[in-house]
């Protein structure tokens, strides 16, 4: 059984821009009973690509990464991240 983390750090991303700071700063957390999730929400192929790069720069297992098909508005974008938040 696996067990549900105690929190989410949810980050919506559709640039690379600050992206790599910011999953730095999320991966380097003391408490660690936690869980990173990504959503690619970028309309352009090439920063798809970039962002899943970035994103595989990291080995951290609590890391979960999703990508949109199609770019969602930001808020529905949001609620989809929330949506997939288990802390």
């Amino acid at each position: 059984m696996i067990q549900q983390p105690f929190f989410t750090i949810a980050i919506p991303v559709t640039k690379e821009k600050f992206f790599r700071e910011a999953l730095e700063s999320a991966v380097n957390q003391l408490f660690h009973d936690y869980e990173i999730i990504v959503v690619n929400n970028s309309a352009d192929e090439l920063l798809k690509i970039k962002i899943r790069e970035i994103v595989d720069e990291f080995n951290f297992k609590q890391l979960i990464y999703f990508e949109n098909e199609i770019q969602k508005d930001v808020i529905e974008n949001w609620n989809y991240c929330l949506s997939l938040a288990r802390g």
